[in-house]
């Protein structure tokens, strides 16, 4: 199985959890999320190149890790889920993971007529989609482990100083763990916050797509309609 059927797999499994969650939703209310994040990005991995270019000696592809390919930067996202009976969290987002090259690059400018170094800066650009377990209910208890599974297709782009952008699309399969810590409830019970540790690590991804572990935190919002 590639990375592509393996990614559809997990999606389709994913979007028949939202739709399992109008039938559960007649036994047990759910509540709805909205959740801001940010934090680290380290790379890991390693590459035969980036969406700029391959890396080749002497006619021949070699690989690089990803830590001596990019310098550790940061990604901050936004995300829309349901909370079901209190312990599976299905959720969908958009994540911006932003870092740059640890080493300079030399292109050669066709419209220009010479030969000029560059270090690229890359960002990815993914459309989340989630599914987590919450071990304890985060509507009653203080602190609320989760762990869970992630599809991430999205592009990347390499851009820089004078040349146009490069751009690949591409796909992540990740796990999500961390745990949400309650720090308000309303009175009616019908709202509560979560100060929430957000984490990711990337298993695997298809082409040139560099995958992290990313490190944050953020705000969860859980209301009822």
């Amino acid at each position: 199985m590639n990375i592509r059927t393996a990614g559809l797999s997990v999606t389709i499994a994913i979007l028949l959890g939202f739709a399992a969650a109008q039938a559960i939703e007649r036994v047990a209310p759910s509540f709805y999320m909205v959740e801001g994040y940010g934090g680290y990005a380290a790379p890991i991995g390693s590459y035969t190149g980036t969406a700029v270019s391959d890396f080749t000696y002497s006619g021949r592809l070699y690989e690089a890790e990803g830590s001596d390919i990019y310098d550790d930067g940061f990604g901050m996202g936004a995300t829309y889920g349901k909370l079901i009976r209190g312990h599976w969290l299905a959720s969908v987002g958009l994540r911006y993971i932003r870092h740059n090259a640890k080493d300079t690059i030399v292109i050669e400018g066709e419209n220009f007529g010479f030969i000029m170094p560059e270090t690229p800066t890359y960002s990815q650009w993914d459309f989340d989609i989630n599914a987590n377990y919450q071990f304890l209910n985060p509507q009653f208890s203080p602190v609320a482990p989760y762990l869970g599974v992630g599809v991430h297709p999205g592009v990347t782009a390499g851009t820089f100083r004078v040349f146009d952008a490069e751009y690949e699309f591409n796909i992540a399969l990740g796990v999500n763990f961390g745990a949400d810590f309650k720090i308000w409830s309303a009175s009616d019970n019908r709202a509560f916050v979560t100060l929430s540790s957000i984490n990711s690590l990337d298993i695997v991804s298809s082409g040139t797509r560099p995958r992290h572990l990313n490190v944050g935190g953020g705000l969860r919002y859980f209301f009822k309609m």
